[in-house]
């Protein structure tokens, strides 16, 4: 065996087996903040896209039915002025935090330890805890690991505690949220709509639940 270091351009290790890595003496490293400006950039995308409708436009336009705006699964959003909740912020929660003071949001957050003062004020971001964050937040936006403590953590008692007319975006890890517990939710109208770029089977299969609802990017 003569694999030394497995360094992963990125910032999880969930998907990597560190056992057997330990077991064979090498080292496993990351690096963290890499694409951290990256990830927030296609954040900021999602959040529009999912406060807009961009893809069931773009889905019914390119199949020849044009849809006015009264046609759309609900009334388009701005995301400037809205309270944005993030969930885990790290360095891509922090890029993202500085983002999106450029559009007037305010910004709340839920981190197991709070961030320096002086950073906090820097972002303009206050420290809830997740129940509050799900409670007043018009984006709920997550960026935390997947552990034991975060997995399933979005499930349909965290979902009805957020606002019905709240997006979800996911750029953490698939196992973060409940993915039929999320379809459900949209389905009932529990929330307005979910942007997703991570999932807990990948690629995403094709019979799943998610890709028959007019009110989620994926």
């Amino acid at each position: 065996m003569r694999l030394k270091l497995l360094h992963k351009w990125g910032v999880g290790v969930d998907n990597l087996d560190l056992d057997a890595a330990r077991r064979l003496g090498i080292t496993v490293a990351r690096t963290t903040g890499s694409n951290a400006l990256s990830v927030a950039e296609f954040t900021i995308g999602l959040m529009l896209a999912a406060l807009r409708f961009h893809a069931f436009g773009h889905h019914h336009l390119v199949q020849g039915e044009w849809r006015g705006i009264s046609r759309l699964p609900a009334e388009p959003l701005q995301l400037s002025g809205k309270t944005v909740g993030i969930v885990g912020l790290g360095a891509i929660g922090q890029a993202l935090a500085r983002l999106l003071k450029g559009f007037g949001c305010r910004i709340v957050y839920t981190k197991r330890t709070a961030i320096d003062a002086g950073l906090a004020a820097e972002l303009g971001a206050t420290r809830v805890t997740l129940d509050e964050l799900l409670a007043m937040s018009d984006v709920v936006s997550l960026h935390c690991p997947l552990t034991a403590e975060t997995a399933d953590m979005i499930d349909r008692v965290a979902l009805a505690r957020m606002k019905p007319t709240a997006v979800l975006v996911n750029v953490a890890r698939g196992g973060v949220v409940v993915e039929r517990d999320l379809a459900d939710a949209l389905r009932r109208r529990v929330i307005r709509g979910a942007a997703m770029d991570v999932f807990s089977i990948e690629p995403l299969p094709a019979d799943s639940e998610l890709l028959g609802l007019d009110t989620i990017v994926v």
